[in-house]
């Protein structure tokens, strides 16, 4: 029997390819994986997604996959790199549900200026709250691909921040989206890529993330780089986060998102100071 889970690891497919020993680490600490596709995974014979899945339910452990995102821009204007876009999504869906997951993460992919409502109205970095806006094209075309996407799985799906400076661009496109789908909040994607390092907006993200709010990326970074540290090992404070994650009462799940095994090993230390695993 597979064991819901709270807690995932990043396992990405290259590292089964290079059997580096981190799949075999996860199974033997019992920790359910969420995996990568985005580096080769379309080049991994169906036949050894089909093993590493029976591993895993073997485990008694839950599966996630992290969808890719290169090539994918859901909100792309251009026909045809919507169309690719869109192609390259479904090949992965098919992949995943061979592994009958418990949640897919994808990547909206907003681009503040480019996808903004600021781009089409003729607002700029004076007014940055229009940056943060996403523009109607942009959401209808973005709304249309996940919705594809929720059709073609029965996992719940769960989108990213990467350089969203606000979480408005992707709580528009949720309330376009049913409710299987839902935020992925990557706390060092806000820290470094988003600017959250300077801006000190955490607050506001997790206010305004709190309805839709189902998932966590964590790992730690010095506000430079997306590092993927163990948690305490960079500059995020964490004591903060989980604050605000408590006076909102919000309890969602998480991903480890830990490059190395020591960087796992801090990480599971570090919340076991904060939450029961």
């Amino acid at each position: 029997m597979r064991k819901p889970s709270s807690i995932y690891a990043s396992l990405f497919v290259t590292w089964l390819i290079w059997d580096n020993g981190h799949f075999g680490e996860l199974l033997r600490r019992g920790v359910a994986p969420e995996i990568g596709l985005e580096h080769g995974g379309f080049d991994v014979p169906l036949a050894r997604h089909r093993e590493t899945a029976v591993a895993i339910r073997d485990h008694g452990l839950a599966a996630a996959i992290h969808l890719p995102y290169t090539g994918i821009r859901p909100g792309a204007g251009e026909a045809r790199r919507w169309e690719a876009g869109r192609e390259q999504l479904m090949r992965a869906l098919e992949i995943a549900a061979i592994y009958e997951p418990d949640h897919l993460i994808g990547h909206p992919e907003f681009r503040p200026g480019l996808d903004s409502a600021a781009s089409i109205r003729g607002g700029g970095p004076g007014n940055p709250e229009s940056l943060n806006r996403p523009a109607e094209p942009w959401l209808e075309r973005s709304a249309r691909l996940w919705g594809e996407a929720l059709v073609a799985t029965e996992a719940r799906l769960f989108l990213e921040n990467t350089v969203d400076r606000s979480p408005t661009a992707i709580m528009s496109l949720l309330e376009r989206l049913p409710e299987r789908a839902g935020m992925c909040f990557d706390v060092g994607h806000w820290f470094s890529a988003a600017d959250g390092s300077t801006l000190h907006n955490l607050p506001q993200w997790i206010a305004e993330a709190a309805p839709r709010l189902r998932h966590l990326h964590l790992h730690d970074n010095h506000g430079q780089h997306d590092e993927h540290l163990g948690l305490g090992w960079g500059e995020i404070d964490f004591d903060e986060f989980f604050r605000l994650l408590k006076a909102h009462n919000l309890h969602p799940s998480f991903t480890l998102e830990a490059h190395t095994i020591p960087d796992l090993d801090a990480s599971l230390a570090a919340m076991k100071l904060r939450t029961p695993l």
